[in-house]
């Protein structure tokens, strides 16, 4: 049951047929994407930067995107993965 949700944006990318121009929800999923990618690329260096700091052992990481959201490198994960569903 899981891979067929998974890969349900591509079966369905499969047999519609295709515009043949850049549409909005391609804008709107390659703009998920991007933003997705910069917040989970921010998160991971934020963090790594954060654990490489021995002064930081015991502590919470509360700076950066890590003081808005608990997970900001998931958070842009799934803004990827949605970016990938809008353009499918």
């Amino acid at each position: 049951v899981l891979s067929f949700v998974v890969s349900a944006p591509l079966q369905a990318a499969m047999t519609r047929p295709q515009p043949q121009h850049f549409t909005f929800l391609d804008l709107a999923g390659t703009l998920s994407w991007a933003i997705g990618y910069v917040f989970e690329h921010a998160g991971d260096l934020t963090l790594t930067a954060f654990k490489s700091n021995p002064a930081n052992k015991g502590t919470v990481l509360a700076q950066g995107l890590w003081a808005f959201t608990r997970h900001p490198n998931y958070f842009g994960n799934a803004m990827m993965w949605w970016g990938i569903w809008l353009i499918a």
